[in-house]
């Protein structure tokens, strides 16, 4: 139920994200072209972003993967949309609220 409610969190904080950096916030919205969008925002080669999708696919170590991403995805999101380190604590411990704050309300674009 929290991997729902984490998933929901950031799937709505997408087009907010987006919309800061300057692209158009519908484009959040869709898929897998979101995540693309995204690892540009983030400075992330795009590359990478493919390597990590075949290891969750097709590596026996799925949870490691999967646990990288859950953990170092909140500190890159907060490093990217905020210059404090007491915000990016606070987004590895509780992405689900500070994900929308960063989105709506107090982040901006460093980049």
């Amino acid at each position: 139920m929290l991997s729902l409610i984490y998933f929901i969190c950031f799937y709505i904080s997408l087009p907010g994200f987006f919309y800061k950096a300057g692209y158009k916030p519908l484009q959040g919205l869709i898929p897998i072209y979101n995540l693309y969008i995204l690892c540009v925002i983030l400075k992330i080669p795009p590359l990478l972003l493919a390597i990590l999708g075949l290891g969750l696919i097709l590596l026996p170590c799925r949870m490691f993967i999967a646990t990288l991403i859950i953990v170092f995805l909140p500190f890159l999101i907060a490093d990217a949309y905020s210059d404090n380190l007491k915000v990016s604590i606070l987004t590895a411990i509780i992405p689900m609220l500070m994900y929308p704050i960063l989105a709506y309300l107090k982040g901006y674009y460093t980049y």
